[in-house]
């Protein structure tokens, strides 16, 4: 056993544990929970998002959904409404990037919003123009064509960028 004596602090320190005499520890301690404000809904989804790598509360896309609603976006599931060739403006989480070196320079999308998934074809001349967007925004906004084939819809894109609202 180990005795330790400081000023105003002293212990007895044994190789398996430490034990304080509770009178040489004068601090105060609070009985009240500190009165915090309450977290905003962008405060609680960015402490999830820290915390768990996603939120079980909200999807990002919620924060942005009136804006996207007054400039006439279409989602992922009023998509399947609209008509093969139909010029449609999209934004969602993009969850998927894929550029595969048998697909010729083409790019693939996979964005997400609220309601679910929809494919995004971007081509190579597009790749070279907008192609930062595609690496440095998770957030985007596609302008292109609905295409539609059977039971898929996919939107070939014609124009890419970040998702910045207001």
């Amino acid at each position: 056993n180990y005795s330790l004596q400081l000023t105003g602090f002293s212990a007895d320190i044994t190789p398996a544990t430490l034990r304080y005499q509770a009178d040489e520890l004068d601090l105060p301690i609070p009985h009240a929970a500190p009165a915090l404000p309450p977290q905003t809904r962008a405060e609680r989804y960015a402490d999830e998002l820290g915390a768990l790598g996603l939120s079980p509360h909200e999807h990002v896309m919620t924060f942005y959904r009136a804006w996207l609603d007054a400039a006439g976006m279409v989602t992922s599931a009023t998509l399947e409404g609209c008509d093969d060739g139909q010029r449609v403006r999209v934004a969602g989480l993009c969850v998927v990037h894929q550029a595969p070196p048998t697909a010729k320079g083409f790019h693939f999308l996979t964005l997400e919003d609220e309601w679910g998934m929809l494919n995004v074809i971007v081509s190579p001349g597009l790749v070279t123009r907008d192609g930062r967007h595609l690496h440095s925004a998770r957030v985007l906004l596609i302008e292109g064509t609905a295409q539609r084939e059977g039971d898929v819809i996919n939107l070939i894109a014609q124009r890419v960028g970040p998702l910045v609202a207001g």
